[in-house]
């Protein structure tokens, strides 16, 4: 597992600063690398000083920090909770990755356009500080999404934690990821569903427990998987 800080800045990468645009959003590929990079190492070196690990980096977790941030910019204002009402979390399970132990650190606004700012910001939350340091964090993926039509927050850093984790291909159904699609996953689908009722942080991605494809996971993919489950049982 080989992160994008492994090996870094090739003179063909930092001469071809290419900015582009999608959907209004202009980013400087390389000068926004730079600056992941440059928080990457002022945290993992802050983590060492203060009795944590010197992190890890891999491709699999620069993706979702990636996804996060723009998942970000994509709500009315910076939330750990996904556009769908799952917590941060649901991302590592919904790209088929599996770690005992995951965290968010996210700054946003318009102050944070530098990794240094972003850094001040984060270090001034205790409760990020005890992230950093927590021994049972072995990676960290660091991400900016930079928006310069969102006038409110533009520039959104996301910092994902992680403890070893690997890969895992599961079926649609199978939410409690034990490779069998039964009544197991029929309970955890109505209890993610109570919690949604009810407005609670829900855990089950839409892609993992939407068992009946009508877009949204609710009562009637609990009786689906109920009565898959029992059609095989006859078998």
């Amino acid at each position: 597992m080989k992160g994008k800080y492994a090996a870094f800045f090739t003179a063909a990468g930092l001469i071809l600063s290419t900015i582009f645009s999608v959907s209004g959003s202009f980013t400087v590929f390389a000068e926004d690398a730079e600056k992941e990079k440059t928080l990457f190492e002022s945290l993992s070196n802050y983590s060492v000083s203060n009795g944590g690990n010197s992190f890890k980096s891999a491709e699999e977790t620069d993706k979702l920090a990636a996804l996060r941030a723009k998942e970000i910019h994509s709500l009315e204002k910076p939330s750990h909770y996904r556009p769908d009402g799952t917590l941060y979390s649901t991302i590592f399970r919904e790209n088929g990755l599996l770690t005992g132990y995951a965290d968010e650190i996210m700054v946003s606004g318009k102050d944070t356009d530098t990794a240094e700012k972003a850094l001040e910001k984060i270090l001034a939350d205790e409760s990020a500080v005890k992230h950093l340091t927590n021994k049972n964090y072995e990676y960290m993926a660091v991400s900016l999404d930079v928006d310069t039509k969102n006038t409110n927050y533009p520039y959104v850093w996301v910092v994902l934690l992680s403890s070893q984790f690997s890969e895992v291909h599961y079926e649609i159904g199978d939410v409690n990821f034990d490779f069998s699609i039964d009544s197991l996953d029929a309970t955890a689908i109505l209890i993610d569903y109570a919690k949604a009722l009810i407005d609670e942080p829900t855990e089950i991605p839409l892609s993992a427990g939407d068992f009946n494809g009508d877009g949204k996971i609710d009562s009637l993919d609990a009786t689906a998987i109920l009565i898959d489950y029992a059609a095989r049982l006859l078998d």
